[in-house]
């Protein structure tokens, strides 16, 4: 059988790039798997390299996740924020000039992500530590703080989860479903995570995902029947 964990990300900022390098950090057209699974992690503790951290990114690549823009007004163009980095150096190890980098963030919107999966014991803990955080989390980068709290419903069947976007007080105004397969795929989106980095080490190294299909869907009847189905 098929169960569901409803998550309702709201907040003034977002950020969900899956292409954050360099001097050009994107927002993201929604939530992505890598920083849900991460902010999963997050909550529950688990360090970087740990059985923890390996048993939930095993449950949430055995998982189907969808996202859910909600609201009937379009959304905004992304906020950009400039940074600037000192002490940087190139290539061949020569210092650099000062080097200004590109944050851009969703501004005053309001997703909701549908995680799927058959094992309902992985989805309760997801939900567990999410209601009692041992880790602070975000919705994105560290300054994109949660208006409110992501879980409302306990795990339920998927078809209760699908009638509840439906008839849920906002509407659906884009939907990004992940598909059985990847002929059915709009885009290839790479967040899929197998690790989120090394053992006691903050930066890039280590980290790796995979692709992930996806489907965005904006008409209205589509979105019905596909949540019917």
């Amino acid at each position: 059988m098929m169960h569901a964990l409803l998550l309702h990300f709201a907040a003034p900022l977002q950020a969900w790039g899956t292409d954050s390098l360099f001097q050009e950090r994107g927002a993201g057209v929604a939530p992505s798997l890598s920083a849900v699974c991460g902010m999963v992690c997050a909550a529950a503790g688990a360090d970087k390299g740990s059985d923890e951290e390996a048993r939930i990114i095993a449950g949430f690549r055995a998982a189907r996740m969808h996202s859910v823009a909600l609201g009937d007004a379009p959304s905004r163009a992304p906020l950009c924020d400039f940074h600037t980095v000192l002490g940087t150096r190139a290539v061949n190890g020569s210092p650099l000039p000062t080097v200004v980098t590109r944050r851009f963030y969703r501004q005053d919107e309001r997703y909701c992500v549908l995680l799927e999966s058959t094992d309902r014991d992985f989805l309760c803990h997801a939900a567990e530590v999410l209601r009692n955080p041992r880790r602070g989390i975000w919705l994105g980068r560290k300054c994109c703080i949660p208006a409110e709290p992501p879980v409302r419903k306990p795990v339920m069947p998927a078809a209760e989860a699908h009638r509840l976007l439906l008839h849920g007080p906002r509407r659906i105004r884009e939907l990004w479903w992940q598909p059985d397969n990847t002929e059915a795929a709009d885009l290839l989106l790479r967040d899929r995570p197998l690790s989120f980095g090394l053992p006691g080490n903050s930066g890039r190294a280590g980290r790796a995902c995979d692709y992930r299909p996806l489907r965005r869907i904006t008409d209205p009847a589509a979105i019905t029947a596909l949540l019917t189905e």
